[in-house]
């Protein structure tokens, strides 16, 4: 690991750099993703890149990690709010388990083969916030049950994220997804 940023300068290049890569794999994928590119949209140097990341992988753990600390520390302080419906409540619980990453960031994320245990760490945190939240509704559930349900939960949300970009018809889905899973929970 390069030189960790400190100043308001240093820590404003960084974050420049980590967010021009996130674009950048989203747009080009892992392996046409360069550290050309990235300073080109971060609007910095290549030696600043080098400066604060030693290479391509550790510039990308550095993505994946700042987006696995958020959803993590988001979903260890997720609540049920009892004062809205329980699709609301998922609603909430999903976009925390999303981050700020978009299905084709995550997807591409995915391929890089140092991050996989990484990637399944957070998964795991994921499947068992959702189990979780099924299980205030439906106790009586053994937990492997509870698991079967975060699991078929969680990848028809990753499923209906990977369609995100047809705008026209997202909303309705998403619309149709949490009555669907409202009543799968509920009933």
């Amino acid at each position: 690991m390069r030189r960790k940023a400190k100043q308001t300068r240093s820590i404003v290049t960084t974050n420049a750099i980590l967010m021009a890569a996130a674009e950048v794999l989203e747009d080009y994928g892992y392996n046409r993703a360069t550290t050309d590119r990235i300073a080109e949209r971060a609007g910095v140097s290549i030696g600043s890149v080098y400066q604060y990341f030693g290479n391509k992988l550790e510039l990308f753990e550095r993505v994946f990690d700042r987006q696995s600390d958020l959803i993590v520390n988001g979903l260890q302080n997720y609540t049920i709010d009892e004062t809205i419906s329980p699709s609301a409540n998922l609603q909430k619980l999903l976009d925390i388990s999303q981050g700020n990453m978009t299905p084709g960031q995550f997807r591409e994320l995915g391929r890089i083969p140092e991050l996989k245990g990484r990637i399944a760490h957070v998964s795991e945190v994921v499947l068992s916030a959702i189990a979780e939240f099924v299980g205030h509704f439906h106790p009586q559930l053994p937990d492997k049950e509870r698991r079967i349900k975060a699991e078929l939960i969680g990848a028809s949300a990753q499923s209906l994220g990977l369609i995100r970009r047809d705008k026209k018809h997202h909303a309705a889905l998403l619309k149709e997804f949490y009555v669907m899973i409202n009543k799968y929970i509920l009933n």
